[in-house]
């Protein structure tokens, strides 16, 4: 378990934001090829270094090491948005259990893998019973548990849903709002550019 986020190895991961006050719980996982990617890699001259970025590692208690260029088998989701976009993309880790994560120069992450939840849906509804700070909404079209950083220290932020069989996470920093989080997941499509 990574104590920076509490994220736990389940299959093949879960991620767990953990507060000091009690515990939120966001699960997640997966890994599944989706075909092959026709989404443009990224050219490594146009990102901009983030202090550590190299050196820390992305994936959050995983072995993990940063792609020179974005390669994936998955039909990965890019956001388009001020703080999460092809302008402030700083680069892209792959992690040894099989997920992505791309990484923004405004503390935002996005982790992408393969679902191997049998009932994610069901897995969102239950955790505000017990872990206040996670709300569930409507996002993309499916049920996606939310953690609000303004609830408390130690809540980086951000949403998680399953789409096209892909687990989804996008991550803040804890001093971004959710609603930005928000925007981030709605903006995202299969093409990194603008264009």
């Amino acid at each position: 378990m990574d104590p920076a986020v509490g994220r736990p190895r389940a299959g093949l991961w879960t991620l767990v934001w953990a507060v000091a006050l009690g515990g939120v719980v966001l699960t997640g996982c997966s890994r599944v090829s989706m075909g092959d990617a026709s989404a443009p890699t990224p050219n490594r001259a146009d990102r901009q270094p983030v202090p550590n970025i190299e050196s820390a590692n992305a994936c959050e208690g995983v072995g993990g090491h940063p792609q020179a260029a974005l390669e994936s088998e998955m039909q990965l989701l890019y956001p388009h948005t001020a703080i999460a976009g092809p302008s402030t993309f700083a680069g892209s880790w792959e992690c040894d259990d099989g997920a992505i994560v791309l990484v923004y120069r405004s503390g935002v992450k996005l982790f992408e893998e393969p679902n191997t939840l049998s009932d994610p849906v069901g897995t969102w509804e239950r955790l505000p019973e017990r872990n206040p700070e996670i709300t569930t909404i409507q996002l993309r079209g499916t049920v996606a548990a939310v953690a609000d950083p303004s609830y408390g220290p130690g809540i980086p932020g951000g949403a998680e849903w399953v789409e096209d069989g892909l687990q989804l996470i996008v991550k803040g920093n804890g001093s971004i709002s959710v609603e930005l989080l928000l925007d981030v997941a709605e903006s995202m499509n299969h093409s990194e550019s603008n264009g």
